[in-house]
C-alpha cells in the first residue's frame, strides 16, 4: 500500500506521543523516564522514505512491571471485587491468557490489549494480548501498552523481533522505523 500524501510526518506523531506521556506522567500514571539516547547512523539498517524517522521502542511505548504476589494474596476461586492474575508463560494461551487465579492485589495491572511480553524463565520472548479489563501481572511478565501507535503493527514487530528479546532480554532491541501517521 502506497503512502497517503496526506499523512502528517512522523515527526508530529513523536510530539503527540512525548505530550502524552507527559500527561501521564502529570497524572501518577506513569514514572518519569531517563532520556533515550539517540539513533546512530551503525543502527540504522537502511534509508527510510521521507516523512518517516527511527524511534527507540521505549518512545512509544510504556511498560509495565509485574509484580510477585505471595500465596496468600491470590486465589483459585474467583470472587468479588478480585481481577485475574497470571504469573508466567505457563498461563499463556494460543493468543490470550488462560486465567485461572484471582486477586485483590493491585501491584502490576495489565490493561486489555497491552501486550503481555515474557521477560524471566524459559518462556522469554512468548508474547499474549491481555483480554481483561484489568489484569495483575506477576513477576515474570512485563505489560507493553502502545502510546498512540498501532497496537496491531507494534504486536507485528515484536513478534518478528521474539528471538533478540529470547537471546538478549536486557538488551536494547533495534530501531522500530516509524511511518507516517
Amino acid at each position: 500500500m502506497a503512502q497517503d500524501p496526506q499523512d502528517e510526518p512522523a515527526s508530529v506523531l513523536l510530539k503527540k506521543i512525548a505530550a502524552e506521556k507527559a500527561r501521564l506522567i502529570k497524572d501518577g500514571k506513569l514514572k518519569k523516564q531517563a532520556p533515550l539516547p539517540p539513533i546512530t547512523d551503525d543502527e540504522k539498517p537502511f534509508e527510510l522514505p521521507e516523512g518517516w524517522e527511527w524511534v527507540r521502542l521505549g518512545a512509544v511505548i510504556t511498560l509495565i512491571s509485574g509484580q510477585h504476589l505471595n500465596l496468600n494474596e491470590y486465589t483459585e476461586i474467583e470472587i468479588e471485587d478480585c481481577i485475574p492474575y497470571i504469573s508466567g508463560p505457563a498461563d499463556f494461551g494460543l493468543n490470550h491468557p488462560e486465567v485461572t487465579r484471582f486477586t485483590k492485589e493491585r501491584k502490576a495491572v495489565a490493561e486489555k490489549n497491552d501486550i503481555l511480553l515474557t521477560v524471566k524463565g524459559s518462556g522469554v520472548g512468548k508474547l499474549n494480548i491481555a483480554s481483561q479489563t484489568e489484569l495483575a501481572i506477576g513477576r515474570q511478565i512485563m505489560a507493553v501498552r502502545a502510546v498512540k501507535i498501532s497496537l496491531g503493527y507494534l504486536h507485528v514487530w515484536m513478534r518478528n523481533h521474539a528471538k533478540f528479546f529470547q537471546i538478549n532480554p536486557l538488551g536494547n532491541p533495534p530501531a522500530l522505523p516509524g511511518r507516517r501517521a
